[in-house]
């Protein structure tokens, strides 16, 4: 019985302080909110960013480019240490005349509009003159 007639005078005796020094209890309430707040932001900020750079390392694509006087031994060496590290999970190579191939234009100079002399006709109209003649609604 004394612990609970002790328990309930700490109980009052608190909520007598609180309202006793509300500025204070104000202040510290507004304190420990924000602390949390600031805490709980940061928590998620850190979570987006690891999820994200785990994104980013799925997709990473590192594009590697040799001078032309390269040697196919030098090739060879390059390919050999980049498969050799840990972190490169594929590799692939491709030669000057197979990217150009990839590369090539579908157009030819038979029927590209520059190589054909064929103009094409621009209009200078704005978007509501083009949409009263699509409708009608010519102004006056």
């Amino acid at each position: 019985m004394k612990f609970f007639r002790m328990l309930r005078r700490s109980i009052r005796d608190a909520f007598k302080s609180v309202f006793r020094n509300f500025s204070l209890s104000l202040a510290s309430i507004s304190c420990i909110t924000i602390t949390l707040i600031i805490v709980a932001v940061s928590i998620i900020v850190t979570f987006n960013v690891q999820n994200f750079t785990k994104e980013m390392e799925k997709d990473l694509t590192i594009v590697v480019f040799l001078d032309t006087d390269t040697t196919e031994e030098e090739v060879e060496e390059i390919r050999d240490k980049l498969e050799s590290m840990s972190n490169v999970e594929s590799l692939t190579y491709q030669s000057k005349a197979s990217v150009k191939e990839e590369m090539r234009v579908d157009t030819c100079s038979a029927c590209h509009p520059f190589f054909t002399g064929q103009k094409q006709a621009i209009s200078n109209k704005g978007r509501a003159a083009k949409f009263m003649e699509k409708y009608g609604l010519n102004q006056k």
